[in-house]
């Protein structure tokens, strides 16, 4: 169940498979050579890293306290 929760492809792995595992979060992968921001390195200043922490910040803290 974990393995399909963590798949972003919904037909045909996940569909009719619901519900799925909650707090499973997705972000750009922090790949310079292919940046998903549209930037380079060194110009970029790590934006990937940054995103990275921004969502641990905002969304993931944010549901943690929800609990």
């Amino acid at each position: 169940m974990m393995a399909m929760t963590l798949t972003s492809k919904t037909h045909p792995y996940k569909a009719g498979f619901e519900p799925f595992m909650s707090d499973v979060y997705r972000i750009p992968y922090a790949y310079c050579y292919r940046c998903s921001y549209g930037l380079k390195y060194p110009a970029c200043e790590l934006s990937c890293a940054r995103a990275l922490e921004d969502v641990f910040k905002r969304v993931v803290a944010r549901n943690r306290s929800q609990l």
